[in-house]
């Protein structure tokens, strides 16, 4: 497999407390012809048209050619001396050559960030941030399916640390998760009869749901110069909904009448004690 990659990047400061990033690049990968089995099943040998192999032949992505193309946009912004914020947007597209029709055909992504400092005083700082993003992939399959998974996340949180004495120090963290997927299921012009009647009967599959909130903190008590205790407590609250384990109060059910269940809210808490020893 043989890959390419090339990219233009503009740093600049816009003024003496605004600065920023822009970053284009593009990589383009393919390889040899698909090979086959020799007559008799001894070695394999290369199939100028690759379309032999199957006509409902589904391909694996990391071995199809691939064009690749992302933008970011990174900007910094100092607005006190003591509040300063970050910026970033990143997007970016795959497109794949397959030998047929099925499997991915392309896939795109985007992400939205901002962090956020402010120092509270000499020993003690104030952080944030907040995050948002996509993932999508297209892909079609034999029978008629045609499937676009959709990827949303949204995270957020906000923290304090800082010394209470030259020895102690102390922080916080609230934070918080959410991530849905989502497999939009549709059909082609010429779906299997029975795949459009299934359809049309499910309405497709639902979503994946993953939250989280969090509430972290920690204390970090130095012993000696080369030695520290940190103390560390965290409680988080889970749900969980994922039709792969169970759907509508119904465990998933294998064929020898085992199921699988999978308990969709959670409370878990967390209590750690180390020790940190240094050789520097």
């Amino acid at each position: 497999t043989d890959e390419s990659t090339w990219f233009l990047q503009v740093r600049r400061n816009m003024t003496e407390t605004v600065s920023g990033l822009l970053k284009y690049s593009s990589s383009k990968r393919d390889g040899s012809n698909w090979l086959a089995p020799a007559a008799g099943g001894v070695g394999l040998v290369p199939v100028p048209d690759a379309t032999q192999l199957g006509a409902n032949a589904i391909y694996m992505p990391t071995l199809a050619d691939r064009d690749r193309t992302k933008l970011r946009l990174l900007l910094t912004w100092a607005a006190t001396d003591a509040l300063s914020l970050q910026f970033a947007a990143d997007v970016g597209r795959d497109e794949y050559t397959m030998p047929t029709q099925y499997a991915v055909q392309e896939s795109k992504f985007d992400l939205y960030t901002l962090d956020v400092n402010y120092v509270l005083s000499e020993a003690w700082n104030m952080n944030g941030y907040i995050s948002t993003g996509t993932q999508k992939l297209h892909q079609a399959r034999p029978g008629g399916y045609v499937l676009a998974f959709d990827d949303k996340s949204l995270n957020a949180g906000i923290g304090v640390n800082g010394k209470v004495t030259e020895k102690l120090r102390l922080g916080g963290m609230l934070s918080f998760v959410n991530n849905t997927d989502s497999y939009s299921q549709g059909l082609d012009a010429n779906p299997a009869p029975g795949n459009a009647e299934l359809l049309a009967v499910t309405g497709g599959l639902p979503d994946v749901v993953y939250r989280r909130t969090e509430f972290r903190i920690f204390g970090n008590y130095d012993l000696s110069m080369r030695s520290a205790l940190r103390f560390d407590a965290a409680y988080q609250r889970l749900t969980y909904e994922d039709w792969g384990f169970a759907y509508g109060g119904t465990p998933f059910l294998y064929s020898d009448n085992t199921t699988v269940y999978l308990q969709p809210d959670q409370n878990v808490g967390y209590l750690g004690v180390s020790y940190i020893y240094s050789w520097k």
